[in-house]
């Protein structure tokens, strides 16, 4: 039998895709796919493996390559990504940089700062050492949040398509054979639904252009630069608090004031902090004391700056600087967590608010038709 049917002779197809299974070798994963670590947890994975491989001078590539097997899906393909351009002799630095959300954007900018100013083992240990487990499950109860969003309004809308598909047409067949007029509350929702599937191309293309800004990274990425700063207090916080993390690096080592805003200014990825970074520079530049040059640019409050005046030394501004840091973390975390409790109990009115009209609508018909036919 086997001399008459050979499935790599008769299937070529088949041996080439089984000789590029055996080229890329078996995938091993922590997880299941159904329970896949988040973003944020997958970059501090990946920032952990790029500290030891400069500390012990491991080769980036076959590393990154190997931990490319451990994920799946879009982060598989950006470390794959990240490996093909260390190959081909890309800098590290430069080759986080050419693929985004690899890591993160703060963590991106303290290594390209870090590189700039040569400080990069210490950059590594402290972003390492100092990663915001809070901050991480403040995350994950949004992720969650959004899930059982998605989840309710999934299963309200096919009730909703079963009631307006089978039960609304017998409810308006009744009423016409009987002569009764409909109710206002049926008549909006019976409209409403008809309105809906008269344009059913055009919401169809109105879903799958939401589906694509929100899985594009793309736009994901734009949304977390530039809009989310416009809608809550949170990122700018956060943004401040890493701000001073940064300065507190570069206090610590002795570096000028000046220099250091310009190298941040250069690579920073919000255009406002840039201008505000560029601001004091220039203050600074012109004789103004630095803190105080910070202080006008709104970058820290005016007790920060008396506080980092008085520090005797770079060491305690330093560390006075690390402290503000972690305790604007904190309060943005408090924030958002304050944000997520109030989103909750909206988000479950609001859908009670839907379902409690629904079910005036049906239930309208009916007393309608008892008061009818008494």
């Amino acid at each position: 039998m086997s001399g008459l049917f050979n499935l790599n002779t008769s299937f070529p197809t088949f041996s080439y895709l089984r000789a590029q299974l055996e080229r890329i070798g078996p995938a091993w994963y922590l997880s299941p796919w159904w329970r896949s670590d988040s973003t944020r947890a997958k970059q501090n994975s990946l920032l952990q493996l790029l500290s030891i491989a400069h500390s012990e001078r491991i080769d980036h590539v076959s590393l990154i390559d190997s931990f490319a097997r451990e994920h799946r899906g879009w982060y598989r393909r950006r470390l794959k990504q990240l490996a093909k351009r260390l190959g081909s002799g890309c800098p590290v630095i430069v080759a986080i940089e050419q693929t985004p959300d690899v890591l993160s954007d703060d963590q991106v900018l303290a290594l390209r700062f870090a590189s700039q100013s040569g400080s990069l083992s210490q950059t590594f240990h402290q972003l390492v050492r100092t990663q915001d487990s809070q901050l991480d499950e403040t995350k994950a109860a949004w992720r969650n949040l959004f899930t059982y969003w998605a989840v309710t309004l999934l299963v309200l809308a096919s009730i909703t398509l079963y009631l307006m598909m089978r039960i609304a047409p017998m409810h308006s067949q009744i009423l016409t054979e009987f002569g009764i007029q409909r109710s206002m509350p049926f008549l909006f929702l019976k409209s409403s639904f008809d309105l809906l599937c008269d344009n059913i191309p055009v919401a169809l293309a109105v879903v799958f252009f939401i589906a694509m800004l929100f899985f594009s990274s793309t736009s994901r990425r734009f949304f977390r630069r530039v809009v989310a700063p416009n809608l809550t207090i949170v990122p700018k916080t956060r943004r401040s608090s890493f701000l001073l993390h940064l300065l507190s690096i570069s206090s610590a080592a002795g570096r000028p004031m000046s220099g250091t805003l310009s190298t941040i200014a250069k690579y920073h990825y919000d255009k406002n902090i840039r201008q505000r970074l560029l601001l004091a520079r220039n203050e600074i530049e012109q004789g103004v004391d630095e803190w105080q040059s910070l202080s006008d640019a709104e970058l820290i409050t005016t007790a920060e700056a008396r506080a980092l005046v008085a520090s005797p030394d770079n060491q305690s501004r330093a560390w006075l600087l690390e402290r503000l840091a972690i305790a604007k973390t904190e309060r943005a975390c408090q924030s958002s967590s304050t944000m997520l409790a109030f989103a909750h109990p909206v988000a479950i009115l609001l859908f009670g608010c839907i379902v409690l009209f629904i079910f005036i609508a049906f239930f309208s018909v009916n007393l309608v038709l008892i008061y009818s036919l008494d």
